[in-house]
């Protein structure tokens, strides 16, 4: 089955996954709104789109979006999100 799974359904377009980030806002123990979220990666299209309607104003990231990936950042950004890459 992954054999048939192109880059648009693995990387933020469908993904059958729940990814990190989305999984640490469900599982929130208070609200977030204002807050910080820290990640590894950049996050994917879909998860972005979670992360913009969560509340969370800032996103600090260890690393670049990797090139195969849409880059988030535009969009994090415009949605008032400030996004910091260390």
């Amino acid at each position: 089955m992954a054999e048939n799974i192109g880059k648009e359904f693995a990387y933020g377009f469908g993904c059958p996954s729940i990814h990190a980030e989305v999984n640490a806002l469900l599982y929130r123990s208070r609200d977030v709104l204002g807050t910080t979220l820290y990640v590894t990666h950049s996050p994917c299209a879909d998860c972005s789109k979670v992360i913009s309607a969560s509340g969370v104003t800032r996103i600090v990231m260890l690393q670049m979006p990797e090139p195969h990936r849409p880059d988030p950042i535009p969009y994090l950004e415009s949605c008032g999100i400030e996004v910091f890459i260390l």
